[in-house]
């Protein structure tokens, strides 16, 4: 090489980003055509001068551009007569022509002469040309034309000869392929067929998977230049994808199976344009995946885990719009969702949840030779003792035998380093995922572990990498989300089985991974528990909680099993929990750290307690084999919550963590529950008394009553045989009429009095035989009583007589207690005679009643009005059904008067209180409940200034941006259509059937936590009005028979079924309420709930509750007795004597008191007409 040379290529390597547009020599500037004449003027094709031949072809080529591109209407369509009369005079005359027969020799002699830049103008002009008419109805023939000639054997052997060019002749591959993408795209795929039959020379498979690889961009293009200039390989996808958008199912489905071609399709996407990206995973989704004509052994084909790890690798694409990426990112996780999830897109296979693909076929053999016979009885509950148990069935070596349980089972442990799984391309495809980088990749990795349970083993076995050593990093954040993920995963009902559980428990490995994976190992956990970053320690905390969360739910369903599986599932159990702590830290561990946090870190703190107190609760036999002061740290944390500086958010933790404290104690063997403390001023029985009795919520404090409660119970202090327990009469009674509680001087003597009898409690039972003995003089009738009257009446003598005030107290405390008693059903033989007792005590005080405001103490039992105001007050706080004092009638009939149906009121302020208010304060504050009810009104002027009301709140509510509005909205528009549809709306109201539940449906869509919102939601969306006859008993079978949507609690159950009959009792107001509830067995089903073993004490109040209502609507006592048979129910219950015979004696009288005694008589044929006479 010369010197010269040498120095002109230096300079053109530093001018070449510099470097202007090329300019073609002897190529002039295009024409503008003026008519068809003249546009067949300048194609005529001739050898004499190809220069002025790529011109006038390029002239055409503006001309095209100008109607695809431009702008001006009027000289859009001037063009396009020309351009038609120009195709017009190309059509062939004769049938050996060829159709723009210029335009086929220039296109053929180019070829010839191998003049390529000729060759790709021709082929780009016929590509424009058939993009322009293809979007044009009036040249449509023209297209077939069109079509025709490019598909003749001469020509498809030049786009063959164009799509074979070097890969450097990008500009003559590219012209190819975008005519080729025209013919396939026009009409619809009117050509497509054609163009695929002659594949050797269209599609060849080698040719285009070539293509497809030919990604070359300049480095200097921009973003938006490289969307302008389009690669050989952006333009050989939207070919293929032509093909696999307009061809059958035949072509499609062999253009398919060609895995090299698929392969190229897929390997450079992350390097596309995100509209040639968007452009790929659209017409997958549509025209492959949900396509049914292609079968799903294809689809498999297609979507390997390679080409699965090609679509998740847009996840990490970098293109420099944020929009773009985002939109890319979002498309590529719905399809890999999709096609992940759904068993006939060709990927996922369902699987049997924890079981391992195999076993159940095992266990079936291992049953027949167990049986000896062929069949199975999958559901056979001995099926288990014969199939793993040796044992003969000859008694005569039933000695010899050994039942060797889980051990007798070959396969049971099999699994401990890797677990066979149907899903086999999912499992290759997660090991590639970085979850802990990328939050969409972490839903996608949960969504496949959710659908696919046998993943999650599989995943963390094979997951070498993934560590959990104490390193805060971005990785170990990562990596901890991950598997806080994975732990809150749903359990598979029945672990995989359809409908009932398996004879033979899960693999343990396999369980364990769902509990703590692999990586969350002792020693690790222990590390991290231990950690200086606090950060760490606590998502340390929170995934061990978590954990023990999902044990005690897993446990659960093993006992389940085992009650109906047989003992394998308690042999599993044990295994399981020693397998976890083999895992987990250690119990002492755990108790270590948490007395190392400093009492400042209360977020820490609660967390930790929180994990103690499950620990207790859910393991308690390893939990109680390690010492915790539980007595101490109650004791801190009541003293905390005693100080009155506390800001409402730490004071709710401190809340939380006493919540935890008490499972704590509840459990612990060493609770001293009334020594008081040196920290505290009272025992800690009587503090947690006084918070609950400062509390002004009841729902904040309700596992501390159920602690209390389980005290009294356990000590005897009160007694707990009444339906109303004593305990919310002395929280009652604790309380000043002014909402706040006593002073601490009077708690001091009740905690006193509470001591004494815990230390000395037979003397105190022999003060009560005492009592006994005396009080059988007058009469014989037997009740229980609380003990803490006795103790209290022993003490009262040595009260602070110094101290009148505190004195004062203490005795309208033991006196509303007293009054409260006998309302509640305590035994009043001997509540006079402590009244008694009490009030010559008073006398023989020889206080100083000057010092009292002229009132002496003996006084302060005759203030009926104040103990009459506090019994009623303190009855309707505890749901006690009985609101007798002692100077109230002891007629219970009278007691059940009080659940007559409300009478509607003469205002309805309701109509227009909503109108002055925002959407928040409206549903916050239930402003729709009271709207609805209206519906009901026996006015028919009520009636419809509330259903316009209820329209207009609709409308106001979808406009709104409340993150409820379009369930309440639906909620609104359906009652109405119900108002309109089920009843005469201008003669009779709304049933209240349909306004209660509409009212009382309101505040659970108000509440996405609610126990029943996704069951109220799906019935909204059943249809656009309601049955309103069959709106009882249609909820009575949802609630009843079905299971919660919710199984993680107990609680979601008895909610549910609370609010059913809640909603039973409101809504029976009218006789033909209750002619509902008649024909649709809603008093039969009630009752039945009453008599169901499990159920709350609260649950069977308001189940009388419901009848009770019934009673006191027109001819509801007799349709109870007639149609019912509530008497000799009630007869059957009394009999039980379960403890709430005194309430249903009262609703058996109220309901002979409320019947019709001649219509009675003669269905009884006079056998119950002695009783009503009585009555």
């Amino acid at each position: 090489m010369s010197k010269k040379r040498a120095n002109e290529e230096a300079d053109g390597e530093g001018r070449r980003k510099e470097k202007r547009a090329k300019i073609v020599k002897g190529l002039a500037q295009p024409e503008e055509i003026t008519s068809a004449r003249h546009l067949q003027q300048l194609l005529i094709f001739s050898q004499d001068n190809l220069d002025e031949l790529r011109n006038n072809i390029r002239s055409f080529k503006t001309f095209l551009d100008s109607i695809l591109y431009g702008e001006e209407e009027a000289l859009k369509k001037e063009r396009l007569i020309i351009l038609k009369e120009y195709l017009n005079s190309q059509k062939p005359r004769h049938e050996d022509h060829v159709y723009l027969r210029d335009l086929e020799q220039a296109w053929s002699f180019a070829s010839q002469v191998h003049n390529d830049h000729l060759f790709s103008s021709v082929t780009a002009v016929l590509a424009l040309l058939f993009k322009v008419i293809g979007g044009l109805l009036d040249f449509r023939d023209y297209g077939f034309l069109l079509g025709r000639m490019v598909l003749n054997f001469n020509q498809v052997k030049l786009l063959s000869r164009g799509l074979s060019a070097p890969t450097h002749k990008e500009f003559i591959i590219s012209p190819c392929l975008r005519l080729l993408t025209e013919v396939v795209s026009f009409d619809a795929g009117a050509l497509a067929r054609q163009v695929y039959a002659k594949r050797d020379f269209t599609f060849d498979t080698k040719i285009m998977g070539r293509n497809l690889h030919l990604n070359k961009t300049k480095a200097e293009d921009s973003a938006d230049e490289s969307k302008r200039i389009q690669t050989v390989r952006s333009t050989s996808v939207r070919y293929l994808l032509a093909h696999l958008k307009y061809q059958e199912e035949g072509p499609k489905m062999d253009i398919l199976r060609n895995g090299n071609i698929v392969r190229a399709l897929f390997t450079h996407i992350r390097e596309d344009p995100h509209h040639v990206a968007n452009e790929i995973l659209a017409i997958v989704r549509n025209n492959i995946l949900l396509d049914e004509s292609i079968p799903r052994q294809t689809k498999s084909q297609v979507m390997t885990d390679r080409t699965l790890s090609d679509i998740a690798s847009l996840y990490r694409s970098d293109e420099n719009s944020k929009a773009d990426r985002s939109s890319i990112h979002k498309i590529a996780h719905e399809l890999l969702l999709l096609v992940c999830t759904k068993p006939d897109l060709g990927v996922f296979l369902t699987t049997s949840g924890w079981y391992p693909p195999g076993t159940e076929r095992e266990i079936n053999q291992d049953i027949r030779l167990s049986l000896g016979s062929t069949e199975v009885d999958r559901n056979h509950p001995q099926s288990t003792q014969l199939m793993f148990s040796p044992t003969p069935r000859d008694e005569q070596q039933d000695d010899v035998a050994i039942d060797l349980g889980l051990d007798s089972i070959d396969w049971y442990n099999n699994f401990r380093k890797e677990v066979p799984v149907r899903n086999v391309v999912l499992a290759s495809f997660i090991q590639g995922l970085r979850p802990y980088s990328n939050n969409l990749e972490r839903e996608l990795l949960m969504t496949i572990f959710n659908a696919a349970p046998e993943l999650v083993a599989d995943y963390y076995f094979k997951k070498r990498s993934f560590q959990f050593d104490p390193k805060l990093t971005a990785t170990w954040i990562g990596f901890a989300s991950v598997l806080f993920s994975t732990l809150q995963l749903p359990i598979p009902r029945m672990f995989g089985r359809r409908s009932t559980y398996h004879s033979v428990p899960p693999p343990l490995s396999i369980t364990l991974e769902s509990l703590l994976p692999q990586p969350l190992s002792q020693r690790a956990l222990t590390k991290c528990l231990n950690s200086k970053s606090e950060l760490m320690t606590f998502f340390t905390i929170r995934i061990l909680t978590i954990a023990f969360e999902k044990l005690d739910h897993v446990l659960r369903m093993f006992r389940d099993a085992a009650r109906e599986r047989g003992d394998l599932w308690d042999q599993a159990m044990t295994r399981l929990v020693e397998g976890f702590f083999d895992r987990c830290p250690s119990i002492r561990d755990i108790i270590t750290v948490f007395q190392q946090i400093p009492k400042s870190s209360v977020m820490r703190r609660e967390a930790m307690t929180r994990l103690l107190a499950l620990c207790f609760q859910v393991t308690p036999s390893v939990a109680l084999d390690e010492k915790l002061d539980i007595s101490s740290t109650l004791a801190e944390t009541l003293q905390n919550l005693d100080h009155h500086d506390l800001d409402i958010e730490t004071r709710q933790i401190y809340l939380l963590e006493l919540s935890h404290l008490v499972v704590i104690a509840r459990t612990a063997p060493d609770m001293k529950w009334f020594n008081k403390p040196q920290i505290l001023r009272f025992s800690p029985f009587m503090t947690l008394l006084k918070l609950v009795i400062q509390s002004p919520h009841e729902s904040s404090t309700g596992a501390i009553r159920e602690l209390l409660l389980s005290i009294v119970r356990e000590y005897g202090i009160i007694q707990t045989e009444t339906s109303t327990q004593p305990l919310d009469i002395l929280i009652h009674t604790l309380r000043r009429p002014d909402g706040q509680g006593v002073p601490d001087t009077v708690l001091d003597f009740f905690d006193d009095c509470i001591q004494r009898f815990t230390r000395r409690s037979l003397k105190y039972l022999d003060d009560l035989d005492v009592l006994v003995q005396e009080s059988r003089k007058v009469t014989e009738v037997s009740a229980p009583l609380s003990m803490i009257l006795i103790t209290v009446l022993e003490q009262w003598a040595f009260a602070p007589k110094n101290r009148p005030n505190e004195v004062y107290e203490i005795g309208r405390i033991i006196d509303a207690f007293l009054a409260l008693a006998e309302g509640i059903g305590e035994d009043a033989s001997l509540l006079p005679i402590l009244r008694r007792k009490f009030d010559e005590t008073a006398d023989n005080s020889g206080l100083d009643r000057s010092q009292l405001d002229g009132t002496g103490l003996k006084d302060t039992f005759k203030y009926r009005e104040q103990r009459q105001e506090a019994v009623q007050d303190a009855s309707d706080g505890a749901n006690s059904k009985s609101r007798m004092t002692k100077d109230e009638p002891t007629n219970g009939s009278q007691s059940l008067a009080a659940h007559a149906p409300p009478l509607e009121p003469e205002a309805h302020p309701e109509l227009s209180r909503w109108q002055h208010k925002d959407i928040s304060t409206i549903v916050d504050s239930n402003l729709i409940s009271p709207l609805l009810l209206c519906l009901s009104s026996a006015h028919l002027s009520i009636r419809r200034e509330a259903l316009s009301s209820i329209r207009k709140l609709a409308a106001l509510l979808l406009s709104s941006s409340h993150p409820e509005r379009e369930l309440l909205h639906l909620l609104l528009l359906e009652t109405a259509e119900t108002a309109s549809a089920a009843t005469d709306f201008d003669t009779c109201p709304l049933p209240c059937t349909a306004s209660i539940f509409a009212a009382s449906a309101a505040p659970v869509l108000a509440d996405p936590t609610h126990v029943l919102y996704a069951k109220v939601n799906r019935y909204l969306n059943k249809g656009p009005t309601w049955d309103v006859n069959r709106l009882p008993s249609y909820w009575l079978d949802r609630i009843l028979r079905h299971s919660p949507d919710d199984t993680s609690s107990d609680d979601v159950r008895e909610a549910e079924i609370l609010w059913l009959l809640d909603y039973l009792y409101e809504a029976l107001r009218t006789p033909s309420d209750l002619e509902i509830y008649r024909v649709r067995s809603v008093f039969e089903a009630v009752l039945a709930l009453y008599t169901m073993p499990g159920v709350s004490r609260e649950v069977k109040e308001r189940a009388v509750k419901v009848v009770a209502r019934a009673t006191e609507v027109q001819g509801g006592a007799t349709t109870l007795i007639t149609r019912v048979g509530i008497v000799g129910w009630l007869d059957g219950r009394i009999v039980v004597a379960d403890g709430d015979s005194g309430i249903l004696k009262r609703l058996k009288e109220r309901v002979l008191e409320m019947c019709d005694r001649d219509r009675v008589r003669d269905w009884s044929a006079g056998l119950l007409v002695e009783r009503v006479e009585v009555q």
